[in-house]
């Protein structure tokens, strides 16, 4: 890169680093324009962006394009595996991870970016309550440890690892799962295993609280609940 490129990569990568994606892209996609078939993390970028925007398509675009300039870089197709799953293309989505996990030799996660670390967990998640549903409890097992081991804080899925050891009567796996649970995030936790209506009538109880504090009346407040749920269960029906 010549300096003033070098100084606009540098941009858009603070702004990227500050959540601020939608200028970030515009540096970054200035600086593609002259450099359309050079440095992969440019575009494993881009696809970044696109990806938490929604845009999946693009995403899988710049993905491919990064990983065509560096067939080795791992994290993108980590990232392209989880643009595919979000796109329904399963199939893509595994081959894609299993070549990348292949090929990173069990480092991957070092430096995974924390975005794809969420989806990927998240993609192990759902992979292993599809076991649960069918009853093949040691394969939900690895798919819930392997989603921990990508985001260990996620207090939801040390939940669900702990009811699956209790389906299997492994009832010293279970406790040790939901006590590490409770003692990462007790709050997470207690939400991980309410219902939504229970989370409503708890999200409920602490808004009243809140709003005692303010000149509202609690007949003003009780209407706002009421107006609340009445939205809550038409989105259900």
């Amino acid at each position: 890169m010549t300096p003033e490129q070098q100084e606009m990569y540098e941009q858009g990568k603070t702004c990227f680093e500050q959540g601020k994606i939608n200028d970030a892209l515009k540096f970054f996609l200035e600086l593609t324009r002259d450099n359309p078939d050079r440095f992969a993390d440019l575009h494993n970028k881009i696809g970044i962006i696109y990806h938490k925007k929604g845009v999946f398509q693009s995403a899988i675009t710049s993905l491919e394009k990064a990983l065509k300039i560096n067939p080795n870089y791992t994290e993108v197709s980590l990232n392209l595996s989880v643009a595919y799953n979000e796109m329904g293309e399963f199939d893509k989505a595994r081959d894609i991870y299993a070549k990348a996990k292949d090929a990173g030799a069990g480092s991957t996660t070092s430096y995974l970016d924390p975005y794809a670390k969420g989806k990927l967990a998240n993609m192990h998640t759902d992979l292993g309550a599809i076991y649960q549903d069918l009853g093949f409890y040691k394969e939900a097992v690895d798919e819930y440890k392997k989603a921990i081991a990508l985001r260990p804080t996620f207090v939801d899925i040390k939940n669900k690892l702990g009811v699956v050891y209790r389906d299997m009567r492994d009832y010293s796996k279970s406790v040790r799962e939901l006590e590490e649970a409770i003692k990462i995030n007790p709050e997470d936790y207690i939400l991980s295993v309410l219902s939504p209506e229970e989370r409503l009538d708890a999200a409920f109880k602490i808004s009243k609280e809140a709003f005692r504090k303010t000149r509202l009346t609690m007949k003003d407040i009780n209407e706002a609940i009421k107006a609340v749920r009445r939205k809550a269960y038409a989105k259900k029906k």
